[in-house]
């Protein structure tokens, strides 16, 4: 199931909000050893603000699965303020553009099928949400090594320029253009056939 989490109802899903943190600290500090900020055995960064929107894929259990963090472009974001180098495309600084970032995966869910499903459900619901929004495109940076497998999927995406190092890793920035077209492609290629958005009380957190 799929739940949007932003400052209006952060209180009731408390207890989600903090399994994502700490999975993030898992994911990005423990393993990946990123040097970014962290908060007792949380991760948290300075754009995890009132203007994030979270997108989290939750068990039967409502365990946090997967999630991605949201933000306009209107507001700081890590590739404005950080990654600004690796744009020769520009990207609109008003909330027509929206950033994702902090993908990440509960290390707990050992089933690989669920935690693919658990990211290819937040991605989705990104790409309805940006719909609803009239968001016109997401934008991210990945480990280049992934951008075979992004542009494999077949959506109206590309590069903003060119990869380049940032520690041992080489990185990219890229960009969805963001139209029905794009939902139903990706729905068919990964088999989606309804909506993931959640129901209109939730909806009502991100209008």
């Amino acid at each position: 199931m799929i739940k949007f989490v932003t400052a209006k109802n952060k209180s009731q899903n408390q207890a989600l909000i903090d399994q994502m943190h700490q999975d993030r600290k898992r994911v990005f500090v423990d393993w990946l050893k990123w040097d970014i900020p962290v908060v007792g055995d949380k991760e948290i960064d300075q754009y995890d603000t009132d203007d994030a929107i979270y997108i989290i894929d939750v068990d039967a259990e409502g365990n946090h699965v997967a999630s991605i963090r949201l933000l306009p472009c209107s507001v700081p974001t890590l590739m404005a303020e950080h990654f600004a180098d690796m744009v020769q495309s520009p990207v609109p600084a008003d909330d027509t553009a929206w950033e994702m970032t902090r993908l990440c995966a509960n290390p707990n869910v050992k089933d690989k099928l669920a935690q693919w499903t658990g990211r290819k459900n937040i991605t989705v619901a990104a790409i309805e949400f940006a719909l609803m929004r009239d968001i016109k495109q997401l934008i991210f940076v990945t480990h280049s090594s992934w951008v075979p497998t992004i542009l494999s999927v077949g959506w109206d995406i590309e590069l903003l320029g060119l990869p380049r190092k940032d520690g041992t890793e080489s990185i990219a920035a890229m960009r969805i253009n963001v139209t029905p077209e794009t939902l139903t492609l990706i729905r068919r290629n990964w088999g989606v056939k309804e909506s993931l958005l959640p129901a209109e009380e939730t909806l009502s957190a991100v209008a």
